[in-house]
């Protein structure tokens, strides 16, 4: 029995199913200019559930989604949760290597996957059934798969479903973890629901006649729970947008005029500088919520200022997640905006602050990792019960607490203030480097846009620091720049804390999720112009 009986213990499907139940001909999502109800939802999903056991699909079985936001990945993911079955969740520009770990770390037997991109499955990856979803472009037919319309007609009969627990395993999703290792995090319905619910109760949101922006893809936490069930199971319309860009975004947003958006830093970024839709009023967007990655406080004002001008009343609020808990731990409150935070814990997560390697609570305002308790925490890594057991521990207080590999502080009242990862830590002859520190210095500099610094093999100091800058329009990417940059950072931080090395960018490498790939960054496979400082 669940601690929180305020949260449903109900399965995926079953959400679905209820929502279908309350309001069967209400809107359940749109897809590029076309609609489906709740009542064609929970049908799709019941009819390919049907399909998915025929084939020989079965409770506990592990099924990959490699699919964009379209109807065809949200059927099934809650088909598979019918079944019981587990949705491992890909993104569908995954290279065949990647893919090839995602079949073998679940054993799949089933895909889901673009007809374009079905060339990307490796050969010999043992896959029974290969279901292709058409994207609109031709390719060639791939032997041993099936279009997604005549799987939906593969369905024997009716069979009867087995008996699924809220608690079982729903879906995998991918994450570095606090390793950086790429690691599955299995999760069960009860923390889609803790996690969707705490949201609503947290940010406030109204069912009535409000509309949300999918724009996260469901292959992340934060766009599967927060994009996709928390509108189901509040009986919203979602407004399903299968790929990102300014472009498409202003498109959508003019047919649309979605209430509600949940996004990441670059997302917004890109949607609201320059004059891109020079004229587009949004007054009708309610809410805009931002995790992922941080959104500096800087670029949180021009971007509040950006929405104020185009007549919305709402500001971006900031929040801080991870995908062992699906989607957001905390968020800012309503009329809060204080510097620099990310806010309180959502609804039922807990909090605290811990010194490193330990489970010692620190002092307030002290730094520490980031350790979080709560209904939303994974169940387990997939097939690595050493990370699991050093990522989940139980502390004195008799709970589970996730060891983030986070770190941060909290202030008297409770907020949350993120400053970097772990991992993202740089010792150099012996002193520890806290790479957010110096960013935030960097990024008040009159000749930097934006910054990101991260750790390089040195013989000497182990590590030394590289400052990767990208400039403010009009300044030049010279040796004399990147003194005077230094010059100014050496008079705010310690001697071994400054860069030795500055990298001038056009833009930083990316992720698949839209975060900025410090790998890429940190082994210098980047086009930019290199100064040594002594």
């Amino acid at each position: 029995m669940s601690a929180h009986p305020e949260i449903p213990e109900k399965t995926l499907y079953e959400v679905l199913r209820d929502s279908a139940a309350r309001g069967p001909d209400s809107p359940a999502y749109s897809f590029l200019g076309s609609r489906e109800t709740y009542g064609g939802l929970l049908n799709q999903a019941e009819s390919l559930s049907q399909s998915m056991a025929s084939a020989g699909v079965s409770k506990g079985d592990f099924v990959m989604i490699c699919l964009p936001n379209c109807p065809q990945a949200v059927a099934a993911v809650y088909a598979a949760s019918r079944l019981g079955a587990v949705a491992v969740m890909a993104h569908p520009m995954s290279s065949r290597e990647e893919i090839s770990f995602f079949i073998r770390d679940g054993n799949c037997r089933t895909a889901f996957i673009l007809d374009s991109l079905a060339a990307s499955l490796p050969a010999g990856s043992g896959l029974e059934n290969i279901v292709l979803v058409p994207s609109g472009k031709s390719s060639p037919p791939m032997p041993g798969s099936v279009i997604w319309d005549d799987f939906l007609r593969m369905s024997a009969g009716v069979r009867p479903m087995p008996r699924v627990s809220p608690y079982d395993p729903v879906a995998v999703m991918y994450t570095g973890g606090t390793t950086g290792t790429t690691k599955g995090a299995v999760l069960s319905s009860m923390n889609f629901n803790a996690s969707a619910l705490g949201m609503k109760m947290s940010s406030g949101l109204k069912a009535d006649g409000q509309k949300m922006l999918s724009v996260l893809p469901v292959f992340h936490g934060f766009g599967l729970c927060t994009g996709i069930h928390l509108p189901i199971m509040m009986g919203m319309e979602t407004v399903l947008l299968p790929y990102f860009s300014p472009e498409a975004f202003f498109r959508t947003v003019l047919s649309e005029r979605p209430s509600v958006m949940f996004g990441v830093p670059t997302v917004y970024e890109k949607l609201f500088v320059g004059e891109t839709a020079p004229g587009l009023r949004l007054d009708f967007i309610t809410g805009l919520f931002c995790g992922g990655d941080s959104l500096s406080s800087e670029a949180k004002t021009g971007l509040d200022e950006f929405l104020q001008s185009r007549g919305c009343r709402a500001k971006i609020r900031v929040g801080y997640g991870c995908t062992e808990c699906l989607s957001a731990v905390t968020l800012m409150p309503e009329g809060e905006d204080r510097y620099k935070s990310v806010g309180v814990p959502i609804q039922w997560n807990r909090i605290k602050i811990v010194k490193e390697g330990t489970e010692e609570e620190a002092p307030c305002g002290c730094n520490g990792e980031i350790c979080v308790s709560g209904p939303t925490v994974m169940l387990r890594y997939l097939n690595q019960p050493e990370e699991t057991a050093q990522a989940i521990r139980v502390h004195s207080d008799g709970a589970k607490w996730l060891h983030t590999g986070d770190m941060g502080h909290v202030d008297e009242d409770g907020f949350l203030y993120f400053e970097c990862r772990i991992k993202r830590m740089i010792i150099t002859s012996g002193y520890n480097v806290y790479p957010g520190e110096i960013e935030k210095r960097l990024n008040s500099d009159p000749l930097v846009k934006a910054s990101y610094v991260v750790g390089v093999p040195d013989s000497v100091k182990v590590s030394r620091v590289r400052a990767c800058v990208i400039l403010k329009d009009g300044v030049e990417k010279t040796e004399e720049t990147a003194k005077e940059i230094s010059g100014r950072l050496a008079e705010a931080v310690p001697l071994y804390s400054r860069p030795r090395e500055y990298v001038f960018l056009d833009a930083f490498p990316m992720t698949k999720t839209g975060k900025v790939s410090c790998r890429t960054l940190e082994i210098g496979e980047v086009e930019g112009v290199r100064f040594s400082i002594p």
